[in-house]
């Protein structure tokens, strides 16, 4: 197999002799010690906040005593991705503390209403809130009939 030679020009040898060591690369291929000009990160694209729903909901039923007419809490959700978030009237989601067990989001199954669906997590949250339980509630035998439920 025949070898082959490389024929080094008078303007090579000028570089590689006349030249440092270390930056022998840089100088055979024009390039300065300076850093190159890096182009600026292409913006990020930004979020379309999502449109904001509320709601009333109904989170305690009235019993029918005198004075008693129930209770109401408005309620505000967004969808995103097929998940329903709860949020607040300005769009900002609901931080959950860590002692709740209810999830201020819920995954949309494909024939699901995005407000019943939102309306099942604010109930549960009321019902979180100050452990509000129906338990110990008050029961008016004489309200209507069948124990005043």
């Amino acid at each position: 197999m025949p070898t082959r030679r490389l024929k080094i020009t008078s303007s090579m040898a000028s570089i590689l002799v006349g030249a440092d060591p270390a930056n022998w690369l840089e100088t055979a291929f024009g390039l300065s010690g300076e850093a190159e000009p890096h182009a600026p990160p292409p913006p990020k694209p930004r979020r379309v906040k999502p449109e904001v729903k509320g709601f009333v909901c109904v989170v305690k039923q009235p019993t029918g005593a005198p004075g008693d007419l129930g209770e109401t809490a408005d309620a505000w959700y967004y969808v995103e991705h097929d998940t329903v978030f709860l949020c607040d009237e300005r769009g900002s989601p609901l931080t959950k503390s860590d002692d709740s067990a209810v999830s201020l989001a819920a995954t949309l199954a494909p024939d699901d209403d995005p407000r019943a669906v939102a309306y099942r997590m604010r109930r549960r949250l009321w019902a979180a809130e100050n452990d509000r339980s129906a338990f110990n509630r008050p029961i008016y035998q004489d309200a209507a009939p069948y124990g005043g439920y």
